[in-house]
């Protein structure tokens, strides 16, 4: 199989959409669908280059594997339908599929119906109810549940799912605060956005690495806490009710039965992309945390770029290039990059990130001495980078928009 050849012809494709007009997002939602199409099922299963997919491989990925392997919504499945056709429709109208070839195609895109039954049966309320998965008895009642829907990307979840690395810190303390607003309802202040003292302190004790909180201050000093409950709130886990109160909604129990690999990528992507980085805490102009989130695409192609396990620092040496500069400068202008995201992402597995901070001092007073990618985390940031950059006429995209406004 010649990955290359294949993504040559997804970039073909997706300049075709854009050319006649479609949304920027679309197009960039069907180039996610052919390359998870790709990378996860047809190079693992059946070795070919996509213009020699036929219909069998397709019934097979959405009758059966997709809804076992990435817990595949109907909606995600029709979506499929819908790239498959254009996709091939595509290769046929530019001579690169035989008019037979695209009718066996066609002919199992228009049975909707058979494959939405087989997805009832295997993923909906068949093996995956029952824990059976032949082939996969490890997943059991862990498996990524269908409760969440889109919030749960497929593409990070497989990636967790098959790589070797050590457990995420942030699953199992998340999974524990979750508890801990199970079983007692935080009545907030401040304009329901603040957690007690007192919760703060016995929530933090609970943690696999207990933050320094000084005396007499509050929620506003541990990164993790805020972090935690913005994520629990973006994801639906948590719900403010009457009277300010803050309590885990029945969808926290969902989250606590899946498995690591699946909390990993909600919380990998609620925090990438949902959770708005202006509320994680920072002491900077909303706007510089704006920013920085607007251009995150050109962070992760920054972080993609860096070998893995070898230490990066940010101070200047002799060997430094114009990528170490803008990386640098991207995270030494926006606080909330600096002391909230880099924190959470070490806190995920993506990265290993040393701080050199005063004891006891206010966490916007850290600063970055060097980080280090690990394994999964270069992955996931060049998953990241190639889905921002596919609709874009490649990856200097959103690295060029870095250099307009952080080099001279």
């Amino acid at each position: 199989m010649d990955k290359y050849r294949s993504e040559e012809l997804i970039k073909d494709f997706l300049r075709g959409l854009r050319g006649g007009g479609m949304p920027r997002s679309v197009v960039s939602t069907h180039g996610d669908r052919l390359r998870f199409f790709m990378y996860a099922y047809v190079a693992e299963e059946w070795p070919r280059d996509l213009d020699r997919v036929d219909g069998v491989i397709i019934r097979d990925f959405l009758g059966s594997w997709y809804p076992r392997h990435a817990g595949g919504t109907r909606r995600e499945l029709t979506g499929y339908l819908s790239t498959f056709r254009r996709f091939y429709e595509y290769l046929y109208n530019t001579g690169r599929l035989s008019a037979m070839e695209l009718e066996d195609i066609l002919s199992t895109c228009s049975r909707g119906d058979l494959l939405m039954d087989l997805w009832e049966e295997v993923g909906g309320k068949g093996l995956v109810e029952k824990g059976e998965y032949p082939g996969r008895p490890e997943l059991g009642p862990g498996y990524p549940a269908p409760e969440f829907g889109s919030a749960l990307d497929p593409q990070l979840w497989m990636i967790a799912r098959n790589v070797d690395r050590n457990p995420a810190p942030a699953s199992l303390d998340f999974s524990l605060f979750l508890d801990y607003l199970q079983s007692r309802p935080i009545k907030l202040t401040r304009a329901k956005n603040i957690i007690p003292r007192p919760d703060v302190m016995k929530i933090n004790e609970m943690m696999s690495s207990p933050e320094s909180i000084p005396q007499r201050t509050g929620m506003e000093r541990s990164v993790r806490i805020t972090w935690f409950m913005q994520m629990g709130l973006t994801l639906g886990l948590l719900k403010i009710k009457r009277g300010d109160a803050l309590q885990a909604d029945a969808l926290a129990g969902c989250f606590l039965d899946l498995d690591p690999d699946a909390q990993f990528a909600l919380l990998m992507e609620a925090t990438w992309n949902r959770i708005a980085w202006r509320d994680l805490g920072a002491r900077e102009p909303r706007r510089l945390s704006d920013w920085a989130m607007e251009h995150r695409d050109g962070f992760a192609a920054l972080l993609s770029d860096l070998p893995a396990g070898r230490d990066w620092s940010p101070r200047p040496t002799s060997d430094y290039g114009q990528q170490d500069v803008l990386l640098a400068r991207y995270i030494y202008l926006h606080a909330v990059v600096e002391t909230r995201i880099l924190y959470a992402l070490t806190e995920l597995g993506i990265m290993e990130a040393r701080m050199d901070q005063e004891p006891g001092g206010h966490p916007d007073s850290a600063t970055l001495s060097s980080l280090s990618m690990t394994r999964i985390g270069k992955l996931v940031m060049t998953m990241l980078t190639r889905r921002a950059t596919a609709s874009e006429g490649g990856r200097r995209a959103p690295v060029a928009a870095l250099e307009k406004r952080l080099l001279p």
